[in-house]
């Protein structure tokens, strides 16, 4: 189950930053049913009305700031580091 558990993480990993109640669930799931069920869920949760996720992204149904607020603040906190030590560096 371990090398099923890492693929379905690598394969489900922009769904699950979004739901991350279900990402603990891959973490604890004992068998392909499991998997399967975890599955169709994000399948319920992603289906609206035939629109990816990603052209509702693009649509401005969806905020950023929805889809994973602890992600996108260490984003902002990394830029924000990079920007400053190139401008010390250039001061210098």
């Amino acid at each position: 189950m371990k090398m099923v558990r890492m693929h379905v993480f690598k394969m489900l990993r922009s769904r699950l930053d979004v739901n991350m109640d279900l990402n603990e669930a891959v973490a604890k799931c004992r068998s392909i049913q499991d998997f399967r069920a975890i599955a169709d869920t994000i399948e319920r949760r992603t289906d609206f009305g035939g629109v990816s996720f990603e052209e509702r992204l693009r649509n401005g149904e969806v905020e950023v700031n929805e889809i994973c607020p602890r992600k996108k603040r260490k984003r902002e906190a990394a830029v924000a580091d990079t920007l400053q030590s190139s401008a010390v560096t250039q001061r210098v």
